[in-house]
């Protein structure tokens, strides 16, 4: 398989998310539907692409079964049952695809974390939180020490997100302090996760809140 293949089919797909009508409300991983009628979730960017992955179902399984070499394939057959809300079916070809860029990464020397990233977001919406957590810190443990380098790929950025929210849910608020605001750092947007740094902070310093603290200030 050639190199350009494998930057082709997971770098175009990360470059485009659905737009979300209710963002900046926190309630943790709430199931509801975006503006163009997909299956979504509050507190998590969908990732999507156009072109080729508005194949039916059947042309992108033959795909798969015809190409079980290909991770273009697996990747488009699991943003296929992301999208149609069938995680699990998802998670089985996001496991296939992280196969394969595991394999890749030992024949050419490069690390290519999308899979575990893929894995880790599909654990998230099926709310199986200890191995979401687990594939998304696989992730962040790759994660370049710059800002500026880890900008440039959207996993980077996703990871602590889910993570920040994850912790958020179970009311973990260091770890989602941590984690949410960078993302901030590293994404820009500070609107995303706005609301839930609003609470982390009451919840972390509360002094900041009391009457006396608002007189010193």
């Amino acid at each position: 398989m050639s190199r350009a293949l494998v930057i082709a089919c997971l770098a175009l797909p990360l470059l485009a998310s659905g737009c979300v009508t209710s963002e900046r409300i926190p309630d943790a991983l709430a199931r509801e539907v975006d503006d163009e009628g997909h299956v979504t979730y509050r507190q998590t960017r969908r990732l999507r692409a156009g072109g080729e992955t508005n194949k039916s179902e059947a042309q992108l399984v033959r795909d798969a079964a015809t190409h079980p070499k290909d991770p273009t394939a697996w990747w488009r057959l699991g943003e296929l049952y992301d999208r149609l809300d069938r995680q699990k079916e998802a998670l089985q070809a996001f496991l296939r695809l992280r196969k394969l860029l595991a394999e890749l990464s030992v024949q050419q020397g490069r690390d290519y974390p999308q899979g575990d990233y893929f894995v880790g977001r599909t654990y998230t919406l099926l709310g199986d939180w200890e191995q979401a957590r687990h594939w998304l810190r696989k992730v962040l443990e790759r994660e370049p020490k710059t800002r500026w380098l880890a900008s440039r790929a959207p996993w980077w950025r996703e990871s602590h997100f889910l993570l920040g929210s994850i912790h958020y849910t179970h009311e973990e608020w260091t770890e989602a302090e941590r984690h949410l605001k960078r993302y901030q750092r590293i994404s820009g947007d500070t609107l995303r996760t706005a609301a839930m740094l609003a609470r982390v902070e009451r919840e972390l310093y509360p002094e900041r809140y009391s009457s006396n603290y608002a007189k010193v200030r």
